[in-house]
């Protein structure tokens, strides 16, 4: 074995690519998706690229993850039967916001530890703007 496949082993977090939301940053593994702009203002980002992605059959409920950003004064993400959450608020001088992170009930223990990984990553970069402007809750 050797010593590069042995670092990627024990860090798997070193080959990460870095992903910027406003001042929010994340790092996500290789073959994340960029962020896709949802209909309430937020970003959803997917642990395949769009081109790899099947919603609603056996793969997809052993497989996705989906990373949701929006603001946390939005109103809140509906629950989702099929999948596990799990949820941050980061806060920062542009506001706060809400990162979500939501695992198919099907993907695997080690998959759903590396998920919170990315979850856990995120943190604010004071860039003096914010790519949030998400609906506002009893608004």
């Amino acid at each position: 074995m050797t010593i590069v496949r042995l670092l990627d082993n024990a860090w798997p977090e070193r080959k990460w690519r870095r992903v910027t939301i406003g001042d929010l940053v994340l790092a996500v593994p290789e073959g994340w998706s960029e962020p896709e702009a949802i209909g309430d203002g937020g970003y959803v980002l997917h642990n395949r690229l769009r081109r790899h992605r099947i919603d609603g059959d056996a793969v997809w409920y052993a497989s996705a993850i989906e990373l949701h950003v929006r603001s946390s004064q939005a109103v809140p993400l509906p629950p989702s039967v099929t999948m596990n959450e799990h949820r941050r608020i980061v806060s920062g001088a542009t506001g706060s916001y809400e990162v979500c992170l939501r695992v198919a009930c099907g993907v695997g223990r080690e998959i759903e530890q590396s998920a919170k990984r990315v979850l856990s990553s995120a943190r604010i970069e004071s860039t003096g703007r914010s790519a949030i402007e998400g609906k506002r809750r009893n608004a």
